[in-house]
């Protein structure tokens, strides 16, 4: 596990209502949040195997002591890559004492 990253959460905001040419809603700016005291998992991959080929999925697990603002609609810049948040915020605990030590969240790589 590396220790001790920072990250760039990356919160698309709420456009100002209008619709592009196929109707869907046109978002607003991206809101670059810098977040530090990461710690990160080794990346793992994984293949996916599908109808129109083989694909590897990449992903990294982020952890954290205190309780951070992280939504499943979030990107993450770490590393200089972009990730997808993958589901809610999760408490971690400790394989030793059971004692929650934190939070953590799952990413997969996006570019």
């Amino acid at each position: 596990m590396f220790i001790g990253f920072s990250i760039t959460i990356l919160r698309p905001q709420d456009g100002d209502g209008s619709l592009d040419v196929h109707g869907d809603p046109i978002p607003g700016e991206t809101l670059e949040i810098e977040s530090d005291g990461w710690a990160v998992g080794w990346p793992q991959t994984t293949e996916s195997f599908e109808a129109w080929g083989e694909s590897p999925l990449s992903s990294v697990s982020f952890y954290r002591r205190e309780d951070a603002d992280i939504r499943p609609s979030d990107r993450i810049r770490w590393d200089e890559k972009v990730w997808a948040v993958q589901g809610e915020l999760q408490t971690w605990a400790s394989p030793y004492d059971t004692k929650q030590r934190g939070v953590y969240f799952i990413a997969s790589r996006v570019a």
